[in-house]
């Protein structure tokens, strides 16, 4: 460190630091051991050796106050020379020299300040300035920048940290430019009032934009198409703890909010949802969901991990509602699972949970889910698991392919296939003996083993099955999803509730697999299909082995 004799040291009148009659005002010591002073204009570096350099700050400040940042080894400068009487913070990389993108305070409250005086305060812990102004009765927050790192090709995240007023949206091209280094490929996707879009770029090129604008209330996926790790760096403010979230049970037939979180805590989904937890019957994030069932009981697994700062939550309502997150909720330090190391798979935009009962399962440390050749996902089993979630993620193979369920044993060091498994029917809770193809449509499956408690016959014994009709109720379409056991002639109708025709959607010969009928009830020929209920019936082999109910309603 440098050390100065308060008798020998006289300073050098060739280089006077009040360049342009501007004195230097403040001084600081960084890391490095550099002496920096700042003055209106100018930024000055002095090295070990006394040897000055000078930079041109981003703009005369005519007040101002220095805060090092020693973690980040960030100056920020609050400036406050403006119509507005905004408060500006400039920050300097005392790394590079640079100038930083700059921050516009948003957040202000009474206080009572010095006229003639511009005073702040930063708080490392937070990474918050809190700024006095000359001459006007107002103070202000300032978040400094948060830097979120990014090692995986999939991030479901938010950005509660613009440069916005309130809850104002931000150009989004702009905010993604702030990865560093920039990906020359990924998407971006939002949920757009029930619509999936996404921002593409191709080759260092934005070539779609179909939305433009992202808010700090909204969440988002992310994928980064380059190999590499990347860190982004979101400038501005936090949001208002207390902005309104609006929740709507379906926009579009879609009943997914992509919602973000921007609580400076990590709170446990019963606490941060407190207020509308009644309404909600599912939430989800990138590596867990709970699932409300339909007798009420929330499914979720060991792996539940706090809700953290900067993620992107997807939930489902029963009823329009508004969210306030819980500013009081008690802080929670749960971790995230770690990542499998004898099953490798790869991700997607989305995922179906399959929720596994482990209670017959010894010295099993991790579970894998094989379609074919091919695993679709796994997860690790922790000591004392009695429900483990692996997340599926079935399109990597064909629609129709047969999922098996297969366990790593630490001692053996092996895999081995578990095929005696049961399904639980959603509908019935029955537990059934059946096979799990890719594109059944199920939002999730409950899988238990051994023989179990009021089980149905083998599924297998029938020909064929509705799997799942939805959306039910439905507007414009519905999707039929079945099961063929074995090899069948298949025809799926809708009939009215009085039993008359209404349309036929399939109608042939089917192997073993998976398959997707749709119904669109407005491309009906003759007269419009009215709203009501109607009977989608399937029958293999002229025989009729099941009817399902569907609701119309425009």
């Amino acid at each position: 460190m440098l050390e100065f004799d308060p008798i020998n040291y006289t300073v050098d009148a060739t280089y006077p630091l009040d360049e342009n009659g501007i004195k230097v005002t403040d001084l600081t010591i960084s890391p490095n051991n550099n002496i920096y002073g700042f003055s209106k204009k100018y930024w000055h570096e002095i090295d070990q050796n006394f040897n000055p350099t000078p930079y041109l700050l981003p703009k005369i400040l005519e007040a101002y106050d220095v805060h090092f940042d020693s973690q980040k080894n960030l100056f920020y400068i609050q400036g406050f020379n403006n119509a507005a009487n905004d408060v500006v913070t400039y920050i300097i990389d005392a790394q590079n020299n640079t100038s930083l993108t700059s921050v516009t305070s948003a957040n202000r409250y009474l206080i009572n300040t010095v006229d003639g005086h511009n005073l702040s305060y930063f708080n490392p812990e937070s990474a918050i300035l809190y700024t006095g102004n000359h001459g006007i009765a107002t103070s202000s927050k300032t978040t400094c920048p948060f830097t979120r790192s990014m090692d995986t090709p999939w991030q479901w995240l938010s950005y509660p940290r613009l440069q916005r007023t309130g809850n104002d949206p931000v150009v989004a091209t702009t905010t993604l430019e702030d990865l560093n280094p920039i990906p020359y490929n990924l998407n971006f996707y939002s949920n757009e009032d029930g619509n999936e879009q996404f921002i593409v770029r191709t080759y260092g090129t934005w070539s779609s934009t179909p939305f433009n604008e992202i808010k700090s209330t909204k969440g988002y996926k992310l994928n980064i198409q380059d190999q590499g790790t990347f860190t982004h760096t979101m400038y501005g403010t936090d949001l208002y703890l207390n902005t309104p979230i609006q929740l709507y049970r379906g926009q579009s037939g879609n009943p997914e909010n992509w919602i973000g979180y921007f609580m400076p805590m990590s709170l446990e989904p019963e606490d941060a949802f407190v207020g509308v937890w009644e309404y909600l019957t599912k939430i989800q994030v990138q590596d867990w969901t709970m699932t409300k069932t339909s007798t009420g009981k929330w499914l979720s697994p060991a792996s539940v991990a706090p809700l953290k700062y900067g993620d992107c939550v997807i939930v489902e309502v029963s009823q329009n509602c508004t969210l306030y997150w819980n500013e009081d909720g008690e802080p929670s330090e749960g971790e995230d699972r770690a990542g499998t190391e004898y099953f490798g798979y790869t991700e997607f935009a989305s995922y179906i949970p399959w929720y596994i009962e482990t209670d017959s399962l010894e010295d099993v440390v991790e579970i894998g889910l094989m379609a074919n050749d091919s695993c679709i996902g796994a997860s690790v089993v922790m000591p004392g698991d009695t429900l483990v979630e692996v997340n599926a993620y079935p399109q990597a193979v064909p629609p129709g392919t047969p999922v098996e369920i297969v366990a790593w044993e630490g001692y053996k060091s092996t895999a081995h296939q578990r095929q005696d498994y049961l399904v639980n029917n959603l509908k019935t809770g029955i537990k059934e003996r059946r096979k799990v193809y890719t594109g059944e449509g199920q939002p999730y499956y409950y899988i238990s083993f051994g023989d179990g408690q009021n089980n149905s016959p083998p599924a297998n014994t029938q020909p064929a099955r509705i799997i799942n009709v939805s959306p039910n109720p439905c507007k414009d379409y519905t999707n039929i999803n079945f099961s063929v056991g074995m090899d069948a002639w298949i025809k799926i109708a809708v009939a009215g509730i009085n039993g008359q025709p209404v349309a036929t959607l399939t109608n042939g010969y089917y192997s073993v697999g998976s398959y997707q009928a749709e119904w669109h009830p407005g491309e009906q020929p003759g007269n419009r299909v009215q709203n009501g209920i109607y009977i989608i019936r399937l029958i293999a082999d002229d025989r009729i082995v099941q009817n399902e109910k569907v609701v119309l309603i425009r």
